[in-house]
């Protein structure tokens, strides 16, 4: 209980200024809904009520890089790590203290906005107000999880910030571009016609994501199916992190990013995300867009691996390993495009075929 004090008090410095914008801009953007002059007459759907907990839930990363700052300096890490305190207790109290904050927030947020529904005699859906608020949270808990597991695999704030993009947003972004490789080959099918295996919007901090690019997913991403299924890899995030963390050797801290293995990773899996867009409309990796998608994903791949070595040499000896990622792109082009057809039809079925 002291240390979880201590973690509430410490993270006090990013969560009382985050809970103080979010409650003016929702006292702001409310009153003007339902107090200002294009006053709505009809109830909104549950991800429009309070904006800014879309932005909100992805602070979970500054709540992590704070909270397990100390692994990312030797002094501190050495300090922490000789402490008379068992390593899982820490790792708890930074995310108990993370779920105080980041709770309070939202569940302030939303009461904020369900009294000026009251006053206003704005129209609104009641049970969209605890669905919205159990979602938000389930979402900034899923960016935290990734966070904590991104800090624990790494030594400085590059690799971990680098880490956390790969372990949250890598894999539903291998499965958009699938699943719109689908929709554009087959013009009867639709974004919502998707199964589950396919469909953006089940993960509650990615489909936040997916309906900023395609708003037909607006009326349906807040659901309470989403939210219990976010749990689930909420759940095995945080246990690895707890597991890796527990294990981390002090002497990662502030040096090559960490694992020096998952270091060259990083940087691997970065320059393929940046070559990824070559899967779309069925481009050529060698053409003239594909070489350009190269270059940049070359340039991601030593600027990371520059800022986490801190030297230029041994940012020059990793150039080898670059070659993986174009090896990983051609890969998953190659099976992309056979499973796409597989999965797909070439012309919509005549209307006498139908029955």
């Amino acid at each position: 209980m002291k240390l979880y004090k201590e973690m509430l008090r410490k993270l006090a410095i990013v969560g009382l200024p985050l809970m103080a914008v979010v409650l003016v801009y929702t006292l702001i953007r409310g009153g003007a809904d339902c107090f200002g002059k294009y006053y709505i007459l009809q109830s909104s759907s549950a991800v429009s009520q309070i904006p800014a907990l879309r932005y909100y839930v992805f602070s979970g990363l500054l709540f992590a890089l704070y909270g397990f700052s100390f692994q990312f300096s030797r002094s501190g890490s050495d300090v922490y790590h000789s402490l008379p305190v068992k390593r899982t207790e820490m790792y708890t109290a930074v995310f108990l203290a993370t779920a105080t904050w980041m709770g309070a927030t939202i569940l302030l947020s939303e009461i904020e906005m369900l009294l000026i529904y009251l006053v206003s005699g704005c129209p609104f859906v009641p049970v969209y107000i605890p669905l919205s608020a159990l979602y938000y949270f389930v979402a900034s808990m899923l960016v935290y999880a990734a966070a904590a597991l991104g800090c624990a695999l790494s030594g400085t704030v590059i690799t971990a910030a680098a880490s956390t993009g790969i372990i949250l947003f890598l894999p539903r972004l291998m499965q958009f571009m699938f699943a719109r490789g689908i929709v554009e080959r087959v013009p009867i099918i639709g974004w919502l016609d998707l199964g589950p295996w396919l469909d953006p919007s089940t993960n509650a901090a990615t489909g936040i994501l997916t309906m900023m690019v395609r708003n037909v997913f607006n009326g349906r991403l807040i659901t309470l199916p989403h939210a219990l299924y976010s749990l689930v890899p909420t759940v095995v995030m945080l246990g690895a992190g707890l597991w890796l963390f527990r294990r981390r050797p002090s002497e990662f801290a502030h040096k090559n990013g960490g694992y020096p293995a998952w270091t060259i990773a990083t940087g691997v899996l970065l320059a393929f995300a940046v070559m990824l867009p070559v899967t779309m409309n069925y481009q050529r990796l060698f053409s003239v867009y594909g070489a350009f998608l190269i270059a940049a994903a070359l340039g991601v791949y030593v600027l990371y691996q520059l800022l986490a070595s801190s030297k230029l040499k041994k940012a020059m000896l990793t150039l080898p390993y670059f070659l993986l990622a174009v090896l990983a792109v051609l890969g998953f082009n190659a099976v992309m495009i056979p499973a796409r057809t597989t999965c797909s039809i070439q012309r919509p079925p005549q209307a006498r075929s139908l029955r």
